[in-house]
C-alpha cells in the first residue's frame, strides 16, 4: 500500500558496503509505502582505509567506480547522485572505543558525506520545485527487519514540533530550536538513520566545517 500523497526524499550517504543485499529490505520495509526520489553521496571504494570499530573485510565487494554506479542504478532508480575518491589523511587523532580506535578523518568523512548528499537534495528542489513532506537519511547498507512508518514517529511529538524534530538513534539533544528525539533507537547507532522534515534536516546537515576546524 503506498501512501502516494506523501513525497519522501532519500539520502543515502557513506559507502556502499554490502548495499546490493540490503537495497530489498529498504524497498520492502520502507520506500514502497512513499512516493520516493533517491540521493546519493558515495565513495568509489566500497569502503573505508581509515581505523574503525571493526576490522570487517570487504575487499572481496570492491569493483570499478563505474561498475559500482551500475549497480547502484540497478537497485535505484536514483534522482541524482555524486561518487568521489576519498583521500585518507593520517591525523593522530581518535577515539578511544573500549580496545579499539577510530581515526576521526573517517567520522568527518562520514559526516561530508551526509551534507554532500543533502546539498544534491536541495538543488533538486530549487531547480524544479519539488517539495518534500519528509526527508530519510540512511546508510545504503541499513538492513531493515521491519517496517519503517515514518508517520509512526512524527505523529509522536506536538504539531509545532513536527517541523523542527529530527528522529535519531542516538540520545535526545537539542540544537538550537530543533530537537533531536531517539524515536529509532532500535534501528541501530546515531550515524545510520534518521529522518525529519526538509528544513529541520537542513538545518542539521549545513556544514561539516565546525567538525573540521574542532576535530580534525
Amino acid at each position: 500500500f503506498k501512501m502516494k500523497n506523501i513525497k519522501v526524499a532519500i539520502q543515502f550517504f557513506g559507502h556502499l558496503r554490502t548495499f546490493e543485499s540490503c537495497a530489498k529490505s529498504i524497498k520492502t520495509h520502507l520506500t514502497k509505502f512513499y512516493d520516493c526520489d533517491f540521493f546519493m553521496h558515495t565513495w568509489d571504494k566500497i569502503t573505508h582505509d581509515t581505523m574503525a570499530w571493526h576490522n570487517t573485510n570487504y575487499d572481496a565487494l570492491n569493483a570499478p567506480p563505474d561498475q559500482l554506479l551500475t549497480a547502484i542504478k540497478k537497485h535505484y532508480d536514483m534522482t541524482d547522485i555524486k561518487m568521489e575518491a576519498q583521500c585518507p589523511v593520517e591525523r593522530r587523532n581518535f577515539i578511544e572505543l573500549k580496545n579499539n580506535k577510530i581515526n576521526l578523518f573517517g567520522l568527518k568523512s562520514m559526516y561530508y558525506s551526509m551534507c554532500e548528499v543533502n546539498k544534491l537534495r536541495v538543488s533538486y528542489q530549487e531547480k524544479t520545485g519539488t517539495n518534500y513532506d519528509y526527508v530519510v537519511t540512511l546508510r545504503p547498507d541499513m538492513l531493515l527487519n521491519k517496517d519503517l512508518k515514518i508517520e509512526t514517529f512524527i505523529n509522536e511529538v506536538d504539531e509545532n514540533e513536527k517541523d523542527i524534530s529530527i528522529f535519531s538513534a542516538g540520545t535526545n539533544f537539542s540544537r538550537g530550536e530543533y530537537k533531536v528525539l531517539n524515536r529509532l533507537k532500535n534501528y541501530g547507532a546515531v550515524d545510520t538513520i534518521f529522518l525529519s522534515r526538509a528544513d529541520a534536516m537542513s538545518a542539521a546537515l549545513s556544514s561539516h566545517q565546525a567538525f573540521v576546524d574542532y576535530a580534525i
